[in-house]
């Protein structure tokens, strides 16, 4: 009796330990037990709509969820900050949370298994989260205005303080001035300053950085821009080493123009001929700042062609004005240049220990886009730390 009490004791034993070996699995970069249930994958978007018409929501969708839908495993954890969401056609744009409800209509129809856990804004800034299990803990709602004196909300950022599995975390949507680089700057430190004594930040939106231009200056007005303005207006300096010139008269052959001298060699497909401007990167992230970004591999996403797929750097008047989601842009169409490309649209995040960004998710989605902007996207890991 005693000698089968103790095969028994064994068996439960062995068992049981099987289970403990199941359940901490080893982690495949370190080599470590990592416990399943307390390890979230959170993907990030951010995206200016330019205040795009209502018509073209379920069209904007498609270019934005086409990513998630199309996916084998999927996250945990969606997050979307929006700007410029004030929605044409709509009485109250995105206040009324009609950009919510069709993102989630969308995520239901394609039964992906979301719903909505969080939704805060300051007026057309708009942060959205959404998550396939209950892990999303309460959420806190924070909003600064950095508009015209301060008041206007315009600019500025709308932060959501939650937990995810119990581990805090805490989301910001920006949208900086594009005045000057001292004018966004200024903005980004306001903004970082409310996020410095916070762990597990991902920091996200349109940051309205611009390649650094003559000076200190952010290079905003392109070539055609006083045409496009009807009125004469200086076109911001390139820093030396990229060379440019702006033949006058005929739009096709300024444009052309503008093309051979940026891109001779690809350069406005890939950005190559302005990242070595990209004074965020170059200088903001390296002054012993405790956010991180991923290598920026990307082409610049603003400012884009509309109704384009891929990134060609034009404002096209046509497509620009239409409420129609099926016009198509055509070489016979109206085209003026406005702004130099930029990387305006960024996501970066500092960590505590348990907030990890995932290599090689740092990206722009291609698609044809009913804003001069494209959209960015990177995913996190969000785990309680190891103890040793």
């Amino acid at each position: 009796m005693i000698r089968i009490c103790l095969l028994s004791v064994l068996a439960l034993t062995a068992a049981h330990g099987m289970h403990m070996f199941n359940h901490l699995r080893l982690d495949e970069d370190s080599g470590r037990p990592s416990d399943e249930k307390s390890e979230a994958h959170i993907m990030c978007f951010t995206h200016n709509l330019a205040n795009y018409h209502k018509d073209l929501y379920d069209d904007h969708l498609e270019y934005l969820l086409a990513d998630i839908i199309n996916r084998r495993v999927r996250p945990d954890v969606l997050v979307f900050a929006f700007q410029e969401s004030n929605i044409k056609g709509k009485s109250m744009g995105c206040q009324d949370g009609s950009l919510k409800r069709h993102i989630a209509k969308r995520l239901k129809h394609e039964r992906l298994g979301y719903e909505s856990k969080a939704d805060g804004a300051l007026g057309e800034m708009r942060l959205i989260i959404f998550a396939n299990k209950d892990i999303v803990g309460d959420t806190r709602w924070k909003t600064d205005r950095q508009g015209v004196g301060g008041m206007v909300s315009n600019k500025g950022h709308v932060r959501a303080i939650t937990t995810i599995n119990g581990i805090p975390i805490t989301f910001a949507n920006i949208h900086g001035s594009s005045n000057s680089k001292k004018s966004c700057e200024a903005d980004l430190k306001k903004c970082q300053k409310k996020l410095d004594a916070t762990e597990n930040v991902i920091w996200m939106g349109d940051f309205n950085v611009r390649p650094r231009g003559e000076g200190d200056t952010q290079l905003k007005k392109g070539p055609d821009f006083s045409e496009f303005k009807r009125k004469k207006t200086k076109c911001d300096v390139p820093r030396d080493g990229v060379a440019y010139t702006v033949k006058t008269g005929d739009k096709v052959n300024s444009l052309a123009s503008y093309n051979r001298i940026v891109n001779p060699s690809g350069a406005l497909v890939d950005g190559r001929a302005f990242q070595k401007d990209d004074w965020f990167r170059t200088e903001y992230l390296r002054r012993s700042n405790p956010f991180n970004e991923l290598p920026v591999t990307f082409p610049p996403t603003y400012h884009v062609a509309k109704r384009v797929d891929g990134f060609a750097y034009f404002t096209c008047l046509d497509c620009h004005k239409s409420k129609d989601p099926e016009l198509q842009h055509i070489p016979s169409h109206t085209i003026l240049r406005t702004h130099w490309p930029a990387w305006t649209d960024r996501i970066v995040w500092k960590s505590g220990g348990e907030l990890e960004a995932v290599r090689g998710s740092y990206n722009c989605l291609r698609g044809i886009s009913f804003s001069d902007h494209k959209a960015v996207t990177k995913q996190f890991t969000l785990r309680a730390a190891r103890r040793r």
